[in-house]
């Protein structure tokens, strides 16, 4: 019999490999909440390289409508000076439109 308090080597083995399968165990949960909190910030910076990009887009298309704009207001101008004013007014209306339907289909898509 060994004596109070004191362990035999068996038991000295089970209590090391539980401490062990506890510190894994521990291990494993921290490692989890990491890649948790790795997961989020990716998604962040996604979200946040997305909306970059559709703003650059947004950018680019009004830039392509206002050169249009500008296209169609020196052909008129040169063409028909009395109605410069009225093909610019019908230019500008006509480019809003565009930029209107453009930023409906970016919303349709962001849903």
């Amino acid at each position: 019999m060994p004596a109070a308090g004191t362990h035999t080597a068996k038991q000295q083995h089970h209590l090391q490999q539980q401490q062990q399968q506890q510190q894994q165990q521990q291990q494993q949960k921290q490692q989890q909440q990491q890649q948790g909190q790795q997961q989020k910030q990716q998604q962040q910076q996604q979200q946040k390289q997305q909306q970059k990009q559709q703003q650059q887009q947004q950018q680019q298309q009004q830039q392509r409508i206002q050169k249009k704009i500008i296209k169609k207001t020196k052909k008129a101008a040169e063409t028909k000076p009395i109605t410069a004013a009225a093909a610019a007014a019908a230019a500008e209306a006509a480019a809003a439109a565009e930029a209107a339907t453009a930023a409906a289909k970016q919303q349709k898509q962001k849903q």
